[in-house]
């Protein structure tokens, strides 16, 4: 995990090394629209997202759960809005690395557990409820590919 959390996290790292400042965006989509309800709702409401174009917030087509926790944990070490996506990359890489290893070690239902706790991906459902055999309707996994 920590190899993925340092792949995740690398960007900003070099940068840091080269401006003394962590600030890495990927694409524009941090800048817009991303880093505009980041920032909105970092300096405004932490627990809300909101519309920025609006004085009030208003809604938004972003639920709380993508960025959220982040945001939390964001202005809880005092790293400002950019800080957040540092903390979903951490995230990301950590999960990343869990999933892909419990994927090659075959655990599909560890797998969707994995996958139900990341709150970046809010279309995940819950595997509670199914069976440890068939937690997201794979059935057993077989590495070759057979079919039970």
């Amino acid at each position: 995990m920590l190899a993925g959390v340092l792949l995740a996290v690398l960007p900003h790292l070099l940068r840091l090394g080269r401006t003394g400042d962590p600030t890495w965006l990927s694409d524009i989509d941090e800048l817009v629209p991303y880093g505009q309800q980041v920032s909105f709702a970092h300096h405004q409401h932490p627990w809300r997202m909101g519309d920025p174009a609006l004085e009030r917030g208003g809604a938004t087509v972003f639920p709380w759960i993508q960025f959220g926790p982040y945001l939390i944990g964001a202005r809880a070490l005092g790293t400002g809005p950019m800080g957040t996506f540092i903390l979903m990359r951490i995230w990301a890489g950590a999960s990343l690395a869990l999933g892909f290893h419990l994927a090659l070690r075959g655990d599909p239902p560890g797998l969707a557990r994995c996958g139900a706790l990341d709150p970046a991906d809010f279309g995940s459902g819950s595997p509670a409820g199914n069976s440890p055999d068939d937690a997201c309707g794979l059935g057993p996994f077989d590495p070759s590919g057979a079919t039970p």
